[in-house]
């Protein structure tokens, strides 16, 4: 969204009319288009079930150039019920889920991934971003996601974040 503060036509008093908008939802907000690509993330927007609400979440695929199969699916976005963001992760079936995984960035502290549920998918498990892992995030240019093997054996998986804060930023809590 682009304000001009040339407009005579909105005075001295513009900033409290703008701040007024922003504040009761008055100016619709940008959010990312279905399929929007921000170099190496793309964005998706679902309607929740049972709701009107649709929300949008950047997400990437790593895919096996051998098999084509996915390896690491990651989606990032905001959390409906409480508007904090978050990352869902989906690993491969088979992993080792007493020992978890990790998510960190440039070799950073990693953060832990809570492993909620395997299915035919593969393993899912989420973590809550917080505000300095979100910068993190937007400053770094590899993510790492470490889970086991079915021997124990660490895998890390890197994640490109080229694109990363330009999509993060079109999102909407």
């Amino acid at each position: 969204m682009a304000v001009s503060c040339k407009s005579a036509r909105m005075g001295r008093h513009w900033l409290p009319t703008l701040l007024a908008a922003l504040l009761t939802g008055g100016l619709a907000e940008a959010k990312p288009e279905h399929g929007q690509t921000f170099k190496n993330w793309t964005a998706r927007c679902e309607q929740a079930p049972g709701t009107e609400i649709e929300r949008c979440f950047i997400f990437q695929n790593l895919v096996l150039k051998e098999s084509g199969k996915r390896l690491v699916h990651m989606a990032v976005g905001y959390l409906a019920a409480n508007g904090k963001a978050a990352a869902v992760i989906t690993m491969p079936l088979g992993i080792s889920l007493p020992l978890g995984a990790t998510i960190s960035v440039d070799g950073g502290a990693p953060e832990n991934v809570v492993i909620e549920r395997c299915d035919a998918n593969g393993c899912i498990g989420a973590v809550a971003l917080s505000g300095r892992f979100i910068a993190d995030l937007k400053r770094g240019r590899e993510a790492r996601i470490a889970f086991h093997d079915a021997s124990r054996r660490r895998i890390a998986v890197p994640l490109s974040l080229l694109g990363f804060t330009a999509g993060f930023n079109s999102l909407e809590p």
